[in-house]
């Protein structure tokens, strides 16, 4: 299980590669990509510094049911974490 980038959204600013503990996001035409899925440790550092929110985590079904999400958001009372089911449900954690 690895964190997911939206091509779609990554801007390519690189803060998600400088973040990464397993040095294993790089850049190709512009955009964030993961060099080996498998090694991805899911610490969520990059998630935590994407401006863009375009990384987000994919949850096991132990955690969650199949195809649920997981990113965080940062308001003015710091970090909470969304995370998004299959069927459409929304719980946030702070």
């Amino acid at each position: 299980m690895a964190v997911r980038i939206d091509e779609n959204i990554c801007r390519g600013c690189g803060a998600c590669m400088d973040i990464c503990p397993g040095d294993l996001i790089f850049m190709a035409l512009n955009r964030a990509r993961l060099r080996k899925e498998r090694e991805c440790w899911q610490c969520m550092s990059c998630a935590k510094v994407c401006p863009e929110r375009a990384i987000k985590g994919n949850l096991p079904f132990v955690l969650a049911d199949d195809g649920a999400s997981l990113w965080p958001e940062n308001d003015p009372n710091g970090l909470h974490w969304i995370c998004l089911h299959a069927d459409g449900r929304r719980e946030e954690f702070a």
